[in-house]
């Protein structure tokens, strides 16, 4: 999940780890479910690596999906990859 927090005046966004609760300050994973179809899309957990892995069990637990993963920095940078790309040029489909 991502959050807010406020250290020394300034308001810091943060990663908090859905295991624990705490903000992901060092190294971290998210997984996620295939989606079914290209159009749809899917929740992301986000964790503390080492403290907080093995993630993808209690998912497939609760969902009865295998849950993919990769590193929390990956991610973020995909995330800031894909906000830089116009859906229009891409797809065709309007933001």
């Amino acid at each position: 999940m991502l959050g807010y927090r406020l250290q020394r005046d300034l308001h810091c966004p943060v990663i908090l780890c859905d295991a624990c609760g705490e903000p992901i300050f060092e190294h971290g994973n998210v997984y996620w479910v295939l989606p079914i179809g290209e159009t749809q899309t899917t929740a992301v957990w986000h964790t503390h690596k080492g403290k907080c892995a093995r993630f993808d069990e209690v998912i497939k637990e609760v969902t009865g999906k295998r849950a993919l993963w990769e590193e929390l920095s990956w991610f973020i940078k995909q995330v800031n990859n894909n906000t830089l790309v116009d859906p229009q040029v891409t797809t065709g489909v309007g933001g």
